[in-house]
């Protein structure tokens, strides 16, 4: 019965991640009000893993970003040979161009301050619990964040799930490894930084 109360959390938490902010947002009409909302519902629930960020060391570091960097390099290799073969960019990142272009402020504050915190704590936070096998926990918080990313493509297209998913598993590993979700957090932060700059 526990186990089950724990995966009803873990998709409960991921849900308020998904509809919240739309919901919100449809609502009020605001675009950052919404996830700040979801950012103090989130820091309420998991208020003792944030604490965590006294726990931030020299190994949770260097994990995070061994992690990271791994993460990066098979998700450009991949990306390229699959836009390559698809002749185009995946409608996640076509949205972000699109909405930097409308309103970069907004685009900028979402991407780098909500973004980083709000997934990694639905995907590595919300499942910690409910997924005690490590494997399992990678493979499939990061098979949930990568289908999140590609959420509005068909087809073939539906293949881009393989590079973000491999960006969520580089992030669900930092967070096996240091058990600290500010190993992922951060370089999650820097992964958003970087590629905004590109896109700009």
């Amino acid at each position: 019965m526990n186990k089950l109360l724990e995966i009803c959390k873990s998709i409960g938490i991921l849900l308020l991640y998904i509809l919240l902010p739309a919901i919100l947002i449809e609502i009020t009409k605001l675009q950052i009000i919404p996830y700040i909302v979801l950012a103090i519902i989130y820091t309420l629930i998991f208020k003792k893993e944030y604490l965590k960020i006294k726990e931030i060391n020299k190994k949770t570091l260097i994990t995070g970003f061994l992690c990271w960097i791994t993460g990066l390099a098979l998700m450009i290799i991949t990306s390229a040979i699959l836009e390559h073969f698809m002749k185009g960019l995946p409608q996640n990142e076509e949205s972000i161009r699109d909405i930097l272009s409308e309103n970069k402020i907004t685009m900028i504050i979402t991407a780098i301050i909500f973004a980083p915190f709000l997934e990694e704590t639905a995907f590595r936070l919300g499942f910690k619990k409910s997924i005690k096998n490590k494997y399992l926990y990678v493979i499939i918080t990061s098979l949930l964040f990568g289908y999140i990313h590609v959420i509005g493509e068909k087809g073939i297209k539906l293949l881009f799930i393989i590079p973000y998913s491999i960006m969520g598993a580089s992030f669900a590993i930092a967070n096996v490894k240091t058990d600290n979700i500010y190993s992922s957090i951060i370089f999650h932060t820097l992964h958003n930084i970087i590629s905004l700059l590109l896109v700009l």
